[in-house]
């Protein structure tokens, strides 16, 4: 762990039409929006990517993109880097669900370029998980890519800085082809530091040194039960989230068992 920080220092689905044969040589004639290479850059190939991505199981909300987003940072976490490296910050929001004001002002740059298009869905709310009723409710607003949308995040995609992130939002993603997206969603709930939150009033931001610790000693226990070699993220990634489920069916998250013990040894 970095004295530091405290925090651990310790092929893509997505792509365009198969159709369009001059796919493969869009990068050599499209020129992006001068205002997507900004420092925001991380935050626009993250929400585009995550739209591309969990569109292919369900068209996501805005909800849903900033807690695959936050299940992505926990990733990297997890992977060794500390939380700052992923470039934006988090906050947890009543009723206890992550937030990004960075990526809730990239959603709405994305939408008003036409890079992103909001639909209107009518199907009731998934229920194949016990957990899925239990945070906020079913948004009927969704969110799909534009074909400019899928030009830029293939750009995007292209740059170096970018393909370190990939991997991250592909293992979230994953989650969704075991779990449901909405099974995802409330079982992220029971992470410790969401779940500390749910106790408070107010925001509280996330991945930092005073409330981080359980966090660690979750992924420590996750790398010792799986294996130091290197994993897919996939893996640690749906096994985290199957782990942070079955907390939900217990009385008390982990982090509250722990508390308890050290208040009566």
């Amino acid at each position: 762990m970095s004295e530091k920080s405290g925090e651990f220092p310790v092929d893509n689905e997505f792509g365009g039409s198969s159709e369009d044969e001059d796919d493969d040589d869009f990068a050599a004639d499209y020129n992006p929006p001068l205002d997507m290479l900004v420092e925001t850059s991380g935050a626009i190939f993250d929400a585009l990517t995550l739209v591309g991505l969990l569109e292919s199981v369900e068209k996501p909300s805005e909800f849903e993109i900033h807690t695959f987003a936050y299940l992505s940072c926990l990733l990297n976490v997890y992977d060794g880097h500390p939380a700052s490296s992923w470039g934006y910050s988090f906050s947890a929001v009543p009723p206890a669900v992550p937030f990004s004001s960075t990526i809730s002002l990239t959603l709405e740059t994305l939408l008003s370029m036409g890079l992103l298009t909001r639909s209107y869905d009518t199907a009731p709310p998934s229920t194949d998980s016990p957990t899925e009723a239990t945070v906020g409710s079913h948004s009927p607003i969704r969110l799909e890519l534009t074909d400019a949308g899928k030009k830029e995040q293939k750009f995007l995609s292209s740059l170096e800085t970018m393909r370190r992130r990939e991997k991250y939002l592909e293992a979230a993603k994953s989650t969704s082809l075991i779990y449901s997206v909405p099974a995802v969603v409330n079982s992220l709930v029971h992470e410790p530091q969401l779940w500390q939150a749910a106790k408070t009033v107010g925001p509280r931001k996330l991945l930092v040194a005073i409330s981080s610790r359980p966090l660690y000693d979750q992924f420590e226990a996750l790398k010792d039960a799986l294996g130091r070699d290197a994993h897919h993220l996939s893996v640690p990634a749906t096994v985290y989230v199957g782990y942070l489920e079955e907390s939900a069916r217990g009385d008390l998250n982990p982090s509250d068992r722990t508390e308890e013990a050290e208040k009566h040894p």
